[in-house]
């Protein structure tokens, strides 16, 4: 198992979604605020914690390509 931190962007995508991240994705850089979620060892236990917070969330396509929806 691998562990990552992950993240949610604040701002809703042109989709409808929030993004979760890990900590080391490169697309991360380019989010102005986020919020942490903890660390997991897979995408869906982010998604869950995030949906927690945000109504409509998806993984990225590049980080998190097992929770992206579109």
């Amino acid at each position: 198992m691998s562990y990552k931190h992950y993240y949610v962007g604040d701002s809703v995508l042109s989709t409808g979604d929030y993004e979760v991240h890990t900590g080391d994705c490169v697309e991360l850089a380019r989010v102005e605020s986020k919020t942490y979620l903890g660390y997991y060892d897979n995408c869906q236990d982010a998604i869950r914690k995030a949906s927690d917070i945000y109504p409509n969330v998806s993984g990225c396509k590049y980080c998190s390509p097992g929770c992206h929806r579109r």
